[in-house]
Order: structure tokens, then C-alpha cells, then sequence
């Protein structure tokens, strides 16, 4: 099948089946990278860089208001390797995204993702959280379930530490003095008797940077300072609070009544209400039903 003829979302399936499995033997492989994939339960994004290093069952992850998205950057040659101004990231094959610990496939609000390295498979990323009353938070986090996540303080002591960090990775041929920032531990580990890694420890989270995965994240801190500061001049708790007492006066179906009410409302407080219908409803039926009992 030529590229001029695919046209449709089995059209392209059909054209990563010719280009894999041409035998018993690309088989076995495709199938054993699959599962390893689908194990560590990795965004599909990851192992899109180019169209031929798909490495994940798309018939089965990837939902159908994607499939003619894909088909067409594949015949823009655009496969995921120019991110969007404001883009999204959005995760696959959740199970439950609130149980305790699953930092890394925990959503936050109007959340922004910056890839650290060019493999993409560390990652920064900025929004609000739902566990902590709307509050700013900034995550580091990797392909493996590696997370960490800092408040606005946290993260501004970590920044103060990039003129030592750098020097380390610098000058220093040992391994990295261990470095306390309140609950957040910084050390350093080395792979091969060679490759030194920063090692970002919190409450039993960790995740792993290399030396340009530091300086990515080092350069885009600018970028992550200022999408807080608007985070914060949202007031969206605010705007919560006043959303949640009026559907808690209302009777109808909840998702119809909030869609009702944003209906026709343009702002982003607007967008992240929207989100938190979606991934945090749960949340929201909760505190309306505490509302009502008068807590």
C-alpha cells in the first residue's frame, strides 16, 4: 500500500501491519513489544515520534476521535513531533486515577506537558490539583510510573538548587552529597561506572533525570513559573465554590445541569470546570452532597 492511498484509519492500520509483520518471526517480536508496552502502561505519545516507531496496540488504545487525527498527520508527516501551544496530554488505559500513591497517572487541572529529553520519556508538567483545594502543582514524572510532585514552595526551593546541581554535573566526578529540601531528597546515582543521574526523591515517589533532561528543565522554568502565576489570577477555588453551591440547588442530572451552566461561558475557569466534570465528577457529586447536608 503507497502513503497517497491511505485514507483511513484501517487503511493506515493495514500499512503498519505490512511495514512490521512480514513474517512468523516480526510477529513474535511485535507481539512480545506490545505487551512489554502495554505492561508499563505508557502514554501512546512516547512512542509516537514517527509513525513508524509505533509501539503500542492502536486498535485497541486509541479512541476514535484520534483515528482520523493520526491518519492525518501521517500524511502531513507531522506524527507527534511538533507539540501544540497549549497542548493537553491526556493518559490511556486508566484504572482508577485516584488511588492513593498514583501520582503519575493522577490529572491535574488546565495541566500543560513539557518532554524533558528527545526520546520523550521524561516529562514536566503544570496545573491544579484536585486533592489540595485547587492549588498550583508542578510534576516531574517519567514512562516507568516515575513521579514526583512539588508545591509552588517546594519547587522554588528546588530551583534554588540549580547552580549546585549543575556544578556537580560539571566538575564533580563522585557520586552527588546528599541534598534535603523538607520532604524532597536529592541524590545522585551512576550507571555503567560512567552516566551520573540525578536521583528526585519524595515520600516514596522518585524520578530520574539526566544532565539534559536538568538543562530542559532548567530552561523551561521561565515557561512553568509564568503558567503558575496565571493558575493562581484565575481564582478558580473561588469559582468553584460558587459553581458547586448553585448545582447544589438545582435537581436535575448533574452532568446535564453543569453543562447547562457553562454553556455559552468562555473563559478558562470555564475550561477547567469543564475538565474536572470529566476526570474529577466523583469529586464534585461529593462536595455538592455535603453542600446539601450542610457541612
Amino acid at each position: 500500500m503507497k502513503t497517497s492511498e491511505i485514507n483511513t484509519w484501517g487503511d493506515f492500520m493495514q500499512k503498519l501491519i505490512e511495514t512490521f509483520i512480514i513474517d512468523e518471526g516480526t510477529t513474535s517480536k511485535w507481539k512480545k513489544m506490545v505487551d512489554r508496552v502495554q505492561k508499563r502502561d505508557v502514554r501512546i505519545a512516547c512512542y509516537f515520534h514517527e509513525w513508524v516507531k509505533l509501539c503500542a496496540d492502536l486498535k485497541q488504545n486509541v479512541i476514535e476521535s484520534k483515528k482520523q487525527v493520526l491518519v492525518d498527520k501521517f500524511m502531513k508527516g507531522q506524527l507527534w513531533d511538533v507539540p501544540l501551544l497549549g497542548e493537553r496530554t491526556f493518559f490511556l488505559n486508566k484504572t482508577d486515577k485516584f488511588m492513593k500513591g498514583q501520582l503519575w497517572d493522577v490529572p491535574l487541572l488546565g495541566e500543560r506537558t513539557f518532554f524533558l529529553n528527545k526520546s520523550r520519556s521524561k516529562w514536566i508538567c503544570a496545573g491544579l490539583s484536585t486533592d489540595f483545594n485547587f492549588e498550583p502543582v508542578i510534576k516531574i514524572a517519567g514512562i516507568k510510573k516515575q513521579c514526583v510532585a512539588f508545591n509552588e514552595e517546594e519547587w522554588e526551593r528546588f530551583l534554588s538548587e540549580s547552580m549546585n546541581l549543575n556544578k556537580y554535573f560539571e566538575y564533580c566526578r563522585g557520586i552527588f552529597p546528599v541534598c534535603n529540601i523538607d520532604d524532597l531528597r536529592l541524590t545522585s546515582e551512576c550507571f555503567d561506572g560512567i552516566t551520573r543521574i540525578l536521583k528526585i526523591d519524595k515520600a516514596g515517589e522518585c524520578v530520574y533525570l539526566s544532565y539534559e533532561g536538568l538543562q530542559e528543565l532548567w530552561r523551561l522554568k521561565g515557561v512553568i513559573l509564568t503558567r503558575l502565576a496565571l493558575l493562581k489570577s484565575l481564582k478558580f477555588p473561588e469559582f468553584y465554590k460558587n459553581m458547586i453551591e448553585y448545582l447544589s440547588e438545582t435537581d436535575g442530572d448533574l452532568n446535564n445541569e453543569v453543562e447547562k451552566m457553562l454553556n455559552g461561558v468562555v473563559s478558562e475557569c470555564a475550561c477547567l470546570a469543564s475538565e474536572l466534570s470529566v476526570f474529577s465528577f466523583q469529586k464534585m457529586h461529593k462536595d455538592i452532597a455535603n453542600i446539601r447536608k450542610g457541612f
